[in-house]
């Protein structure tokens, strides 16, 4: 008697450890860390035009991303980079405009992603994102001066679109692009009637945690 509840207690912890290895497994196979370099460019009361290479600046962004089904992702990103504009001292459609500012954004956010296409059957799939997230604004300048910015951070919601390619069942590559709404101006006007968003372009590539097999993909 003693020994068959012992050998059933082991059979026991046998099976719970056999399946702590496969939820381990499970979530590895299912997530991705990535990075994607690209430019951002601020538009606002300052920036009517959504986006210009002259102000534009370099971005990096670094994210983790959970497959939750087949078509449908949760990624949470961490983005730096910097805004700017100049308008010198001249009239813009009649509104003054004038000045110049620029500063470091840091930004924080969760993003639910949708595939319009199976990745477990297909290499390319475009895919749309919504979410939101948490921003700092760092080193702002006012007129080539420090300027100490009234709500220099807050909230924002963030959209895009992209196109995923699978590389392999363990890297993709991918291009996207994205606007940001603000809570507060970016800029110095701190205008309610006309809030900041910022733009960006960007391609990346993410990899998984555990390695997929070719037949668990395709």
């Amino acid at each position: 008697m003693k020994n068959k509840l012992i050998l059933s207690l082991l059979v026991a912890l046998m099976g719970t450890a056999v399946g702590a290895s496969a939820q381990v497994l499970d979530f590895g196979q299912r997530s991705q860390i990535g990075v994607s370099v690209g430019m951002m460019n601020y538009s606002g009361f300052m920036n009517k035009t959504a986006f210009t290479f002259k102000e534009s600046h370099p971005s990096f962004e670094a994210f983790y991303r959970y497959d939750v089904v087949k078509n449908f992702n949760v990624r949470a990103t961490f983005t730096y980079g910097s805004l700017s504009k100049d308008n010198g001292e001249e009239l813009i459609d009649g509104t003054n405009r004038s000045g110049q500012f620029k500063t470091n954004i840091f930004e924080v956010s969760v993003l639910p992603e949708y595939n319009f296409l199976d990745l477990t059957t297909h290499k390319v799939s475009p895919y749309i994102f919504l979410g939101g997230g948490f921003y700092s604004l760092t080193g702002y300048q006012r007129n080539g001066a420090d300027y100490d910015k009234p709500n220099n951070n807050g909230f924002n919601f963030r959209g895009g679109i992209g196109v995923r390619y699978l590389v392999n069942p363990n890297i993709q590559v991918f291009a996207e692009g994205s606007r940001r709404e603000f809570s507060h101006s970016i800029d110095f006007y701190e205008s309610s009637n006309s809030p900041s968003r910022y733009y960006t372009i960007q391609v990346g590539a993410a990899f998984r945690l555990s390695k997929l097999r070719l037949e668990e993909l395709w």
